[in-house]
């Protein structure tokens, strides 16, 4: 019996109530140029007709695998469970609201299939409204080709966290805690990317990145983020954020002098690039 040859591209896309954008969603991924990957669908217990959407789109389309979680298990969790499901030797997630080039694909992948060390492609990122309309948003990119680690990661932290949403190797991803259950989960995922490998800024492509809400109070996000912990430490996410990184930075494949240098990086820029959250969690501690 032949062993079916796994896909070289796997795409998660983790979602929750996207009725309204999924089908442009979907078309826009199916539509790539690059043909070889498998979309994995996971449903976060969506209460409008998201999953009916999905069926009918993987029934006619035999890329696409759609599960649908009992409950919703917070929108952590169900972001590392696709990447959990996926078999490629490339890796991408995909919010259900945005949009991406035909090339987007194709010009991630011929960067990082040339140059080994990137672990990471991304392309630039065009802000959009629910209209599909564009908007004068500024966003950036990072490409840490050439720098060595200690300015890799510096870099990463302080710049867009939008590489998140590129292709990234998934021995790299196989090699990090994923998402943590804390705040900033993704800065913290791209930052302990970092320390295995380049960046680099995939110039040719795009992701229409879509706001498909109002922005979230910080009240709201916690809820979004963690429904169902009640532990005390989710009260106060960005504080774990110190551990985290040092943790990550202690676990890392690097020197120990690198990681002294880190360590040493790292604590202010904690304090001063989440001043406001952390105030925020102090005063809200006990709610």
């Amino acid at each position: 019996m032949e062993t079916e040859t796994p896909p070289l591209v796997s795409i998660g896309m983790a979602i929750y109530n996207e009725e309204q954008y999924i089908r442009e969603a979907l078309d826009s991924l199916i539509s790539q140029d690059f043909k070889d990957f498998e979309l994995i669908i996971s449903d976060n217990a969506s209460l409008d007709s998201t999953q009916q959407i999905c069926l009918d789109y993987a029934s006619r389309d035999n890329r696409i695998r759609y599960y649908r979680n009992d409950t919703n298990i917070g929108a952590i969790e169900n972001f590392n469970r696709v990447f959990k499901l996926s078999s490629g030797k490339y890796f991408m997630w995909a919010g259900g609201h945005d949009l991406w080039s035909e090339n987007y694909i194709s010009d991630c992948l011929s960067i990082m299939e040339k140059n080994p060390n990137v672990i990471v492609a991304h392309p630039k990122t065009i802000w959009i409204d629910e209209n599909a309309e564009e908007l004068n948003i500024k966003s950036g990119f990072v490409d840490t080709q050439g720098g060595w680690v200690i300015s890799r990661f510096i870099v990463v932290v302080w710049t867009t966290k939008n590489a998140i949403y590129g292709l990234i190797r998934s021995e790299s991803l196989d090699k990090t805690k994923l998402a943590r259950r804390t705040a900033a989960s993704d800065e913290l995922l791209l930052a302990e990317l970092s320390l295995f490998g380049d960046f680099a800024h995939a110039q040719k492509a795009t992701w229409y990145r879509r706001i498909n809400r109002k922005t979230d109070s910080k009240k709201l996000y916690r809820e979004r983020c963690f429904p169902t912990n009640k532990k005390f430490k989710s009260r106060i996410p960005y504080w774990g954020l110190c551990y985290e990184y040092t943790n990550l930075i202690w676990k890392g494949p690097i020197t120990l002098m690198q990681k002294l240098a880190l360590t040493v990086c790292i604590i202010p820029s904690i304090f001063i690039k989440y001043k406001s959250d952390l105030f925020y969690d102090i005063l809200h501690i006990f709610k």
